[in-house]
C-alpha cells in the first residue's frame, strides 16, 4: 500500500466481537455537558489559542489528553443504560474506520479532500489533488459517513485509543482487545487531521502519542 510505515504490520487475523461506536467524534458541546456537570475539570477550549470557531459547539473537542477523555467516559456512563462506552481499542478502531474495505481508506484506492478533512492539496499515490485545505476541524459530520455509518473516520480530528502502543502487530492478542500496559503509556491515535496529507490518513495508519499529551488535533 503506498505509503506503508513497517509498524502497521505484519498483517494478522483478528476476532472482533460485535460492539458499538459513536458514529460521531465527540464535540465540544458534548463536554461541554461534562464540565458543567463538575466531572470533568480541564477546560481545553481556555489553552487552545484559536479562536472562537475552533470550539463551537459542533466542533470536535480537542487539546484533550487521556485522562480528560476517560473523565468524560465515565460522566457519560453515569448518564446511559447498557453496556458502558470506553475507548474502543485500535484493533476496533481499525475494523470501523474500514468498514469492510480493504483499501487504503473506506472510499477505496483514493480519497479526496470534499470526502474528508485533510491537506487536499497533496495527492495519495500519484492521484489528482482532491480539493482544498482549510487548515481547521470542520463540524462533526460535515462529510458522507463511511458504510457503517461512521463520519470523520479519515481527518479531521486524530483519535485516542485505549491500547498502550507496540511499534509492531508481531505477537500481539487476536482477540481485538486493547493491549494493557502502563498508565502513562503512549497511547495509539488513529485516523489523521485536517492538517494531514492523504498517505496519513489511511485506515491503516498509526501515531502514537503520550496519553498525557494535549494537542489541537486529537480528541476521540
Amino acid at each position: 500500500e503506498a505509503g506503508r510505515f513497517d509498524n502497521e504490520g505484519p498483517q494478522r487475523e483478528v476476532a472482533i466481537d460485535r460492539f458499538a461506536a459513536g458514529k460521531f467524534e465527540v464535540t465540544f458541546g458534548e463536554y461541554r455537558a461534562c464540565l458543567s456537570d463538575g466531572a470533568c475539570t480541564y477546560d481545553p477550549a481556555a489553552d487552545l489559542r484559536k479562536d472562537a470557531l475552533w470550539s463551537l459547539d459542533d466542533r470536535p473537542v480537542m487539546n484533550v489528553n487521556v485522562t480528560d477523555a476517560e473523565a468524560y467516559i465515565a460522566w457519560l456512563n453515569t448518564k446511559v443504560d447498557g453496556t458502558p462506552y470506553r475507548l474502543l481499542s485500535e484493533a476496533e478502531w481499525e475494523y470501523a474506520a474500514r468498514a469492510g474495505t480493504t483499501t487504503p481508506f473506506s472510499t477505496r484506492d483514493g480519497i479526496s479532500s470534499t470526502q474528508a478533512n485533510y491537506n487536499g492539496q497533496r495527492t495519495y499515490d500519484r492521484k489528482p489533488a482532491g480539493g482544498p485545505y482549510l487548515r481547521m476541524p470542520t463540524a462533526v459530520g460535515s462529510y458522507d459517513a463511511n458504510p457503517f455509518g461512521l463520519h470523520d473516520v479519515h481527518g479531521n480530528i486524530a483519535e485516542w485509543t485505549a491500547d498502550c502502543f507496540r511499534n509492531s502487530y508481531a505477537g500481539l492478542p487476536k482477540t481485538g482487545a486493547a493491549l494493557p500496559g502502563s498508565e502513562g503509556c503512549s497511547r495509539p491515535v488513529r485516523g489523521g487531521d485536517y492538517s494531514k496529507v492523504p498517505s496519513y490518513v489511511r485506515s491503516a495508519m498509526r501515531g502514537a502519542e503520550p496519553a498525557s499529551r494535549r494537542d489541537e488535533r486529537i480528541g476521540f
